[in-house]
Formats: C-alpha cells, structure tokens, sequence
C-alpha cells in the first residue's frame, strides 16, 4: 500500500511535469473590419483581473482600452501615454500613493484604495511596451503578437539588469520550458519504475520504499 502511495504520487508529479510549459502570447491583437481588438494571455488575463476587481478609481477601460477602432489607434496610443507618464499621470500617482504606504501616513480606511490603485497602474505599466505597439499595428490594419515582438520583455521583471541585457544570448523561453517538461517527465518516470520494482539493489545493500 505505501508503496503504491509512492508509485501514485511520482506519476502525479510527472504529470504536472508535462503540463509545465512556456506562456502563451503576452498579449496580441486581432483585425475584425474596422476594430482591432486586444487580448492577454490566460495567466496575464488573471493577473489583470485580480488587480481591477480591487478597489481603485483608476478607470483602467478609459486608460487602456481593450477594443480600438482602427482610425484612433493613433489618437488612443497618444492619449494612453499622456494618461500614463503625463505629468500628473498614473506613474505620478503610483509613485505618491506608494509612498504614502510606505510611510504609514495613509487614513486605514484608505489604505484598500491606494492599494488597489497601485496594483492596477502596475498592471498597466507592465504591459504598456507591448501596448503601444499594438497600438501602431492597429493603425496600419495589422494583428500584433508580442511574442514576436523582439523590443518587448514577455518575461517576469526581475530587476536584474545583467539578466535583462543577456536575454538575446538565453535559450528561447519556449524551448527551454519544453525542455524543463520533458526532462522532469523523464526523471520521475524512472524514480517510479524504480519504487514499484521495489528499490534499488546494491550488492548486498537494499535500499528500502
């Protein structure tokens, strides 16, 4: 009985293993007659989501839409960025809002708002590269696949800039994902044909499961 505990918790393993795969597309456009409209990826969708389900006022549909007619992508893509970086833009109050968190000063009653907003800006700022280009893609009538897009980042910020500069050098992150699978799929299938044969023999010695 326990070894077969053992046997059915490797293959569970193993399992997980095969499904730990590269992301999808961080986000991507599609052209429908005369809109273009913007998608995230799963995990990137639940991230964003989680973010604008907490209380804000950002009103990140105004800031960021999701659904562009083709002749304002130009006019959305400047409005964006004035939203963002102007000079009392989201970054500001990202910034002044983090601060007041920071140092304690924030009514408790506030502090779920200011919160809520910086996640939000955050989320906005991470995918504003791939936005933008989007953006213009959008305004000649093309899709856009930021996984194809070398001037975007589709990996996690680190914070690292050696990382960040080496990152035309690295193994694609699709392959090297697949491979990370396939390599722990291997691993945990011989550990199980190993436990379910009954150990491991050397000499004498018996190595018990």
């Amino acid at each position: 009985m326990y070894r077969s505990r053992i046997v059915a918790s490797l293959a569970s393993v193993a399992v997980a293993a095969t499904l730990f795969v590269a992301p999808a597309t961080a986000l991507d456009t599609s052209v429908s007659q005369k809109t273009c409209k913007f998608n995230l990826n799963f995990s990137e969708q639940e991230e964003w989501d989680a973010a604008v389900e907490q209380k804000n006022n950002v009103n990140e549909e105004s800031v960021m839409p999701f659904s562009v007619d083709i002749k304002d992508a130009k006019k959305t893509k400047s409005s964006f960025d004035e939203k963002l970086n102007g000079a009392q833009g989201l970054v500001y109050l990202m910034q002044d809002q983090q601060d007041a968190l920071d140092a304690q000063t924030v009514a408790e009653d506030d502090i779920p708002l200011y919160k809520g907003n910086v996640a939000v800006i955050k989320q906005i700022q991470k995918h504003e590269k791939a936005y933008k280009n989007a953006l213009d893609a959008c305004a000649n009538g093309k899709p856009y696949d930021s996984s194809k897009d070398d001037s975007v980042e589709t990996k996690p910020d680190t914070g690292n800039s050696k990382d960040a500069a080496n990152t035309s050098s690295q193994m694609p992150d699709e392959l090297l994902y697949t491979l990370l699978g396939l390599l722990g799929t291997a691993a945990f299938t011989g550990v199980a044909y190993v436990v379910s044969h009954g150990g491991i023999n050397l000499g004498n010695v018996k190595l018990p499961f």
